[in-house]
């Protein structure tokens, strides 16, 4: 799925994720309850966001520029891995909330 949106965006969303995601595994080692993600602490390598785990956080959020104002998302998530699934259920509700927050 494509979204619309700017990098900055797509860094807002990819640190609701991580915020609304909780530990898995050995994860609970280095999980801090306190730890509050901003868009500044995502990392963009080149066109792609890839978080795997963050903080202990199994997060699971992907993210690749296509175009100008254009990124790719997988249409689905499982939940499997996602646990930021609890909070939002779909990249297309991450982006919502982004752009509430900008209203």
């Amino acid at each position: 799925m494509n979204l619309h949106c700017t990098d900055d965006q797509m860094k807002r969303m990819a640190a609701l994720a991580v915020n609304a995601s909780f530990p898995a595994g050995l994860g609970f080692l280095h999980f801090r309850q306190e730890l509050h993600v901003t868009a500044d602490d995502i990392p963009l390598r080149g066109d792609v966001i890839v978080i795997d785990y963050y903080e202990g956080r199994m997060v699971k959020f992907r993210a690749r520029k296509v175009g100008d104002d254009t990124w790719n998302v997988p249409d689905r998530i499982s939940g499997e891995y996602e646990s930021w699934i609890t909070t939002y259920d779909s990249y297309q509700h991450l982006f919502d909330a982004v752009t509430k927050e900008s209203a």
